[in-house]
């Protein structure tokens, strides 16, 4: 089992295809997004059509989810809102152009928020947080914010989470002795066996495809893969054409600039 984990591409062609084009390379056996494909961005038709088309299984993100439920979003920022008015807008003209579109929209909006691995029902994927229904887009930023989504966890009988939502690469192991950040780094594999999880959970995040939030403009996502005892996980990092994508975000009226100039310093 070889699994490429991508979240956060909100609306970004140029890096979706970037990263899709690198997961090419290593042999993957299935590409499966955390969630929030659109928002933010300049594509969400031509990204969701992408998605579907290759057959991606997505989680529900809370852009996603606020496209249908717009009140959701009713504390968003006025950056994030005009842009979901926006992405909202385009989606329904596209649908109203070919009908077909309906299927992709249905594929990529209203899904579910979290679930387990269907290769290994120990992990479970989320886009904000595991845990209660209400808590689902929470964010998991600091140690402190881990303790009770482990805790869920660790009664589900559960071992390693995958999320999105932050926009950064992250690996947490929590055991009985507290919250560790593990260190890594890109294209350096690391590896986990059977015993060295047996009583930790671990929290991994492969970070953000279309709007790093980590200082990095590089597009991120993560491969992990099963061999033997072990779960090994391998975070990339890809280049990609960013000024494309600013200048479209430029173009466009409904789309403030600064969407198009955080892209260029990964914050």
């Amino acid at each position: 089992m070889k699994i490429a984990f991508v979240a956060d591409i909100h609306a970004n062609l140029e890096a979706l295809e970037a990263v899709l084009k690198d997961i090419e390379k290593n042999e993957i056996s299935d590409i499966i997004s955390l969630g929030d494909n659109i928002g933010y961005g300049p594509n969400p038709v031509e990204v969701l059509q992408k998605l579907h088309d290759l057959e991606i299984f997505s989680l529900e993100g809370n852009h996603d989810f606020a496209v249908v439920n717009p009140k959701s979003f009713a504390d968003a920022t006025d950056l994030a809102m005009e842009a979901l008015e926006w992405t909202r807008f385009q989606l329904w003209e596209a649908v109203k152009k070919d009908e077909i579109f309906q299927d992709v929209l249905q594929n990529y909006l209203g899904t579910q928020a979290c679930c387990t691995l269907q290769e290994d029902p120990r992990i479970i994927l989320v886009h904000g947080r595991p845990g209660p229904e209400k808590n689902r887009f929470d964010y998991l930023l600091q140690p402190e914010d881990l303790l009770k989504p482990a805790h869920f966890m660790q009664k589900k009988g559960l071992k390693i989470c995958l999320f999105g939502h932050t926009h950064r690469q992250v690996l947490w192991e929590v055991d009985p002795s507290g919250v560790s950040l593990i260190e890594f780094k890109v294209d350096e594999p690391i590896a986990f066996t059977e015993d060295e999880i047996e009583f930790s959970q671990l929290i991994l995040n492969p970070g953000s495809v279309g709007q790093p939030r980590d200082r990095n403009p590089d597009s991120a996502y993560l491969i992990y893969e099963v061999r033997e005892d072990q779960h090994i996980f391998t975070f990339k990092r890809i280049v990609y054409d960013l000024e494309k994508t600013r200048e479209k975000i430029y173009a466009i009226e409904h789309l403030d600039k600064r969407l198009g100039d955080r892209l260029i310093i990964g914050a």
